[in-house]
């Protein structure tokens, strides 16, 4: 069975009110029984409840990717001003140190041909790296906040 909110998860239950799949992320223990955030919220089976949820709200960075919910205009944007850094911004610092590495070995090309005077060329090539950052920047914190169950 799969969890109601994140179909990619294995749910560790149903919920004791709802009947609903949950996962461990979805799940609030009260008194030895399962409940998902809703009931547990809504149903008031639990006066700490919100602080019980609050403990399984991913908010804080966990080493190098952070696992809260990211904008993904702001990813683009990041992307758009520095290239990679909306790839910082989701946490994907391994994607980031690849963009630039692409980078650089394109402007070492170009550097080379400036010599035959078709350095100019190697714009061709960089610009799709830098597109291809801002895209990926905002698709990937889409997906992580699809994966978060938040829209």
């Amino acid at each position: 069975m799969k969890c109601y909110k994140h179909k990619d998860k294995d749910a560790i239950g149903t919920c004791s009110s709802c009947s609903k799949g949950i996962c461990d992320y979805c799940s609030v223990d009260v008194k030895g029984k399962l409940f998902c955030r809703k009931c547990a919220a809504e149903d008031g089976k639990d006066e700490k409840a919100p602080e019980k949820i609050a403990e399984k709200t991913p908010e804080k960075s966990n080493g190098n990717a952070s696992v809260g919910r990211r904008s993904p205009g702001l990813a683009a944007l990041l992307s758009f001003i520095f290239m990679g850094a909306g790839q910082i911004y989701n946490g994907q610092i391994m994607k980031f140190i690849m963009i630039w590495i692409a980078s650089l070995l394109i402007m070492g090309v170009s550097f080379v041909l400036m010599f035959l005077l078709v350095g100019f060329l190697t714009i061709f090539l960089i610009v799709p790296v830098w597109l291809y950052s801002i895209y990926d920047a905002y698709a990937t914190a889409k997906d992580i906040n699809r994966k978060l169950g938040v829209d």
